[in-house]
This record gives C-alpha cells, structure tokens and sequence, in this order.
C-alpha cells in the first residue's frame, strides 16, 4: 500500500500460494541427499496454468505478462525464477530472492560451488533465457552473511548478463546485502526495493 500511495508501483493483486511439499515442488533436480526433487516442471506449469486461469477469473487482474510476476525466496525464488523462464507468456516478471540456484549442481546436488553455466537448470532454461522478445524480467537479490548468494545468486546475475545479454537496470535488476542472512527480515527489507524495479513506471 505504501509502495501505491507513493506513486512507486501500481495497485497489485498478491496472490499466496501455500506448497504442499516444498522440497519436491521447489526443485528440478536432486539437491541434497534423501529428500525428494524433481517436481518443479509440474509445479511451474500447474501454478502458470489451472492456478493464474482461476486468479484470472476470480479477480479484476490485467491478464497482461508484462504486469504479472512470479515471486519467491530461497527454493521458492528458484521456482519463481523457473516458472517465468518456462512460461513467459504467463509471468513477464520474476523477483528471485536468494534463490537456491545450486540445486542440481554437483553429481548428487549438494555442491553449491560448480558453475552454474552447464547446469541442468540452464539446459533447460537456457533457450528460453536467450529470446529478448519473450523473456522475463529478473531481479536477484541476495545476502552474504551465510545466504550463498555470492555461490549462486549473484553467479546467475553475470551469467544473465555477460551470456544471456541481458542489461543491467533495463531487464535485470540485482541487490547485494552484504549484511544480510538467508531469513524472512531480510527478504521483507528487499521487498519494496524489489517492487519499485519491476513496477516502478509502469
């Protein structure tokens, strides 16, 4: 509300989706061992499909891509990130907040410290990533006080903009807390920060 009032981002319609099995769900990949994975592609396709037709119908929304974002933090900010780059017709916005971008990284997902560039995740996001005329709009943030984000955050930040060109300030948008852990406080600080990127102007 205060972002509205301000004149900082227009009126918006949050919608809060409840996992039933985060782990799975928020995952494309194995990530660490003994807990399940690899329900993302369903997840995202569900979430851009059945779940944003009924929002649609249910609400006076603006069905347009380029006013709808998908949001998350940590595995959530992985399957925001994930669910935008599959379904760009549905989300042209994704607001990623220390988004575990390791996962599936290393042979039984719990290196955080392979690059990020042959990942599974670019494999399958890569494609989609590299078409300026339907891609999303990102914005990353992350901390540095024991939230990885110079591990996988921040890696995704140049790796989107040195081989996926995408611009700094233009269609990509990053925060660095040097501060910061991997908590609600902080993914709450960078909330409004986060908002007036994707919305600002529009």
């Amino acid at each position: 509300a205060a972002l509205t009032q301000a004149n900082e981002a227009p009126r918006l319609l949050i919608v809060a989706l409840h996992p039933v099995d985060r782990d799975r769900e928020y995952t494309h990949a194995p990530w660490f061992p003994g807990r399940p994975y690899g329900g993302l592609e369903a997840y995202a396709a569900h979430v851009a499909g059945p779940v944003r037709d009924w929002v649609d119908a249910s609400y006076p929304t603006v069905p347009d891509p380029r006013l709808t974002a998908a949001v998350g933090a940590s595995h959530g900010g992985l399957a925001a990130f994930y669910t935008a780059a599959r379904h760009p017709g549905r989300f042209g916005l994704v607001g990623a907040q220390s988004p575990s971008f390791w996962v599936g990284r290393g042979d039984d997902g719990s290196s955080i410290r392979s690059p990020l560039g042959p990942s599974e995740l670019m494999h399958r996001l890569g494609p989609a990533l590299r078409d300026r005329a339907a891609r999303p709009t990102v914005w990353i943030d992350w901390g540095l006080n024991g939230d990885g984000g110079r591990h996988g955050a921040r890696e995704m930040a140049e790796l989107l903009r040195d081989d996926y060109a995408y611009t700094p300030g233009s269609d990509l948008f990053t925060f660095e807390d040097p501060p910061a852990g991997h908590d609600e406080d902080a993914w709450a600080y960078r909330f409004p920060a986060m908002m007036r990127a994707l919305y600002g102007g529009r």
